[in-house]
């Protein structure tokens, strides 16, 4: 909600990936075909209202949203992908 929150995304979608240094790693994930975003706005507003636990440490631009057959996100394969980039 904080990220929808800015204004900034047309579409987000949030995961986790692993993180050799944290175990884990949050990611934020928008459409690359969208308008790019003002990360100083988007790090203000995530930083006055997020732990800093909870906050993004990677924000992603991603191509192809993959979806079920129902058209819903799938996160899985999201993570995934993100993941095999090397973010």
């Amino acid at each position: 909600m904080v990220l929808r929150a800015t204004g900034q995304f047309t579409d987000i979608a949030v995961i986790g990936i692993p993180d050799q240094q944290w175990g884990g790693a949050v990611v934020a994930c928008y459409p690359a075909d969208g308008p790019v975003p003002d990360f100083g706005i988007v790090r203000q507003m995530v930083d006055n209202r997020l732990a800093a636990f909870k906050r993004p440490k990677h924000y992603v631009a991603v191509a192809d949203w993959p979806r079920n057959s129902q058209g819903k996100l799938n996160r899985t394969q999201l993570a995934a992908s993100v993941n095999a980039r090397g973010t």
